[in-house]
C-alpha cells in the first residue's frame, strides 16, 4: 500500500485489499477524527470514520487514544 493509494482510498478504506495497518489507515483515521473534532477547519468533503474497517484490523480499541491526540493537538 503506497502513498497514492492512501490518498485515493482514504474516504473508503474498506476498498483496500490490505488487511493491516498501513498509511491508508493513518490517513483515513486522522482525516476523519480531525473533521469530527473541528468540521469548520477541516474543509473539504466530510469523511466518516469507517469503524468496520478499523474493527477488521483490530484497531477499534485505539480510537480513544487517537481522539485524545487530536484534541490535544487542537488545544495546542
Amino acid at each position: 500500500m503506497g502513498a497514492i493509494e492512501a490518498v485515493a482510498l482514504h474516504h473508503e478504506p474498506s476498498r483496500s485489499r490490505v488487511s493491516r495497518f498501513t498509511p491508508l489507515t493513518a490517513v483515513h483515521a486522522a482525516a476523519a477524527l480531525i473533521h469530527q473534532e473541528n468540521p469548520e477547519a477541516a474543509g473539504g468533503e466530510p469523511i466518516q470514520l469507517d469503524e468496520a474497517y478499523l474493527a477488521q484490523l483490530g484497531l477499534l480499541g485505539c480510537l480513544p487514544q487517537w481522539k485524545e491526540t487530536v484534541r490535544a493537538e487542537r488545544e495546542g
